[in-house]
C-alpha cells in the first residue's frame, strides 16, 4: 500500500524510482527529477514555515485589540496603534514569502509530473527542465506584471492567456477605406 502523508514532489520522485533504471532514459529521467526534488523539498519546508509565522501573525493581528483592552495598563493607545501597524507589517511580510515559496514549490512538482508522466523524448525534455528551473532561480522580482504580459512571474501562462497565440491587442486594425 502507497503511503500518501507526503508532498506531491515526494510521491512523484517516489513513482520515478520505480521506473527500470537499466533503460538510460530512465536513469536520465529519474536524475533530473532529483535535481527539481532538491529544489521542491527545500521551497516546500520554506513553505511551510512562512505558512505557520503567517498563522500566528493572522491570529495574533485579530487578538491584539482584546489584548490590549486588557492589559491597558502597559500600553498607550499610540503605542498600542504603533505596535498593531508594525505587527500587521510583519504578518504581511510572512504572506508574501508563504505565497512565493507555494508558487516555487507548485512549479517545481509541475516540472517533476511532466518528467515522470510526460511523453517528450529525454533529450527535448533536459532543456525544457533546465529552463524551467533556471527560471525558478532567478530569485526575487519586484516588478509589477503589465497585463499584455503572456507569463506570470513563475514563467507560467498566465491565466486565459496562451504563450503561442498572440492576444487581440497585437492584431493591428485594418485601414479604414476611404469614402470615394
Amino acid at each position: 500500500m502507497t503511503d500518501y502523508k507526503k508532498t506531491s514532489a515526494r510521491f512523484l520522485i517516489d513513482y520515478i524510482s520505480t521506473l527500470p533504471q537499466d533503460d538510460p532514459d530512465n536513469a536520465a529521467k529519474a536524475a533530473l527529477a532529483g535535481d527539481v526534488y532538491i529544489k521542491a523539498w527545500s521551497w516546500a519546508a520554506l513553505n511551510k514555515l512562512f505558512f505557520f509565522l503567517a498563522m500566528f501573525g493572522s491570529l495574533a493581528v485579530i487578538l491584539w485589540p482584546a489584548f490590549v483592552v486588557i492589559f491597558t495598563k502597559f500600553f498607550t493607545l499610540q503605542e498600542a496603534a504603533i505596535l498593531q501597524t508594525c505587527l500587521t507589517a510583519i504578518t504581511a511580510f510572512f504572506v508574501y514569502f508563504y505565497r512565493y515559496y507555494k508558487t516555487r514549490q507548485m512549479f517545481s512538482e509541475n516540472i517533476l509530473r511532466h518528467i515522470a508522466f510526460g511523453k517528450d523524448p529525454v533529450a527535448d525534455l533536459i532543456p525544457k527542465v533546465i529552463e524551467g528551473m533556471g527560471r525558478l532561480d532567478q530569485g526575487f522580482t519586484f516588478s509589477v506584471p503589465r497585463k499584455d504580459d503572456k507569463h506570470d512571474a513563475t514563467g507560467t501562462p498566465a491565466p486565459g492567456k496562451s504563450p503561442n497565440k498572440p492576444s487581440d491587442k497585437s492584431k493591428t486594425p485594418s485601414k479604414p477605406k476611404k469614402a470615394s
